[in-house]
């Protein structure tokens, strides 16, 4: 690893420890960027390179989508996410995962229950915030 390399990840530990902080505020990334003195065009540009990262990192795999079974041609025990009546989309089957909560903003429903990771729910709503 030469010098770019490991100054490159030092950023980028640096940066992932200011958009923690910038969760855990509660702040709006306007008003913490302020209040810290950083540039709102360096938080995102960041931000960015971290997703990007993580996603790399994480041996992401874009999947086909799968024609949804019923419980009687799988004959397996699966539950439905409760989609609200008249909902455009076709029902979801959520294998081997009960829902205990939905999250619905724009186009996006998340399931989750409580077994759903506390970061995992607060990513995936940060991600779903910034696409807006």
């Amino acid at each position: 690893m030469d010098t770019n390399e490991v100054a490159q990840q030092i950023r980028l530990k640096e940066w992932s420890n200011i958009i923690q902080n910038r969760i855990q505020s509660g702040m709006s990334v306007q008003d913490f960027c302020k209040s810290n003195g950083l540039s709102t065009d360096s938080f995102y540009y960041y931000q960015r390179k971290l997703r990007t990262r993580i996603i790399e990192d994480s041996g992401f795999v874009e999947l086909p989508p799968v024609p949804a079974q019923t419980n009687a041609d799988s004959g397996s025990s699966t539950e439905e996410c409760n989609k609200p009546e008249g909902s455009k989309r076709p029902d979801q089957i959520c294998d081997r995962f009960s829902t205990e909560m939905i999250i619905r903003t724009g186009d996006a429903e998340i399931c989750i229950n409580r077994s759903t990771p506390k970061s995992l729910i607060s990513e995936v709503l940060e991600v779903l915030k910034d696409a807006e």
